[in-house]
């Protein structure tokens, strides 16, 4: 029996390394629009505000606000669109929901989009990844579409698609776009909309989201 399973592991092994591996490199040969050394941008008014812990207790709280001491930030939006994934360069909000809007470094029709989370090899414990976003949708931005309050969107914006990162996939998952026989539109601004995460109360964090297409002028 022992002898069996010492021929058959290695094959499998082997099997799954080579298909993320394969997974991942096709996910890299497409363009990203999103890059934030492309030329793309965070609509800081439009996303969520990071993630920020204070002491517990009043008194402690507010002795942390006076020093500026004692209190836990994390990174600023802009690391989500940037290319580092290693552990902790991720951008966090409060809670399970929240938004990323994403002006890119040219107009395009949007054909898929890339979410990348830590690589599960790389996590220091295995709770560490609860934060990985759950659901999500992607939708187009149009100058006018969105309102300033963070939260409200009108119905003129278009939704691309609803998706789901599998956490036992691989880090990096790619979600295409789907029109249905519908106008393609010609956009340079997309949200990024979490709906859940995968069991973190606190907050939920996001290491990078890639968007692909082709180029249009506009």
């Amino acid at each position: 029996m022992m002898e069996r399973l010492r021929q058959v592991l290695p094959p499998i092994v082997e099997k799954i390394i080579k298909d993320r591996e394969q997974i991942e490199s096709r996910t890299r040969k497409r363009a990203d629009f999103a890059l934030l050394s492309g030329g793309a941008r965070v609509i800081l008014h439009l996303t969520s505000s990071p993630y920020i812990e204070y002491p517990n207790g009043l008194i402690k709280k507010s002795v942390a606000r006076f020093l500026g001491r004692g209190i836990i930030r994390t990174k600023q939006p802009e690391i989500a669109i940037s290319s580092d994934n290693n552990v902790g360069n991720c951008y966090c909000f409060r809670g399970a929901t929240g938004h990323v809007a994403i002006e890119l470094s040219r107009f395009i029709e949007v054909s898929s989009i890339t979410y990348v989370h830590l690589d599960p090899d790389l996590a220091f414990e295995p709770k560490d990844l609860r934060s990985a976003p759950k659901d999500f949708e992607v939708w187009v931005i149009r100058d006018g579409n969105m309102h300033e309050n963070r939260e409200q969107y009108n119905t003129e914006a278009l939704l691309l698609g609803r998706f789901s990162y599998e956490l036992g996939g691989p880090s990096a998952q790619r979600f295409e776009v789907n029109y249905e026989g519908k106008a393609i539109p010609v956009v340079k601004k997309v949200l990024f909309k979490v709906n859940s995460n995968w069991g973190e109360d606190k907050y939920t964090c996001l290491y990078q989201i890639k968007v692909h297409g082709r180029v249009m002028s506009r």
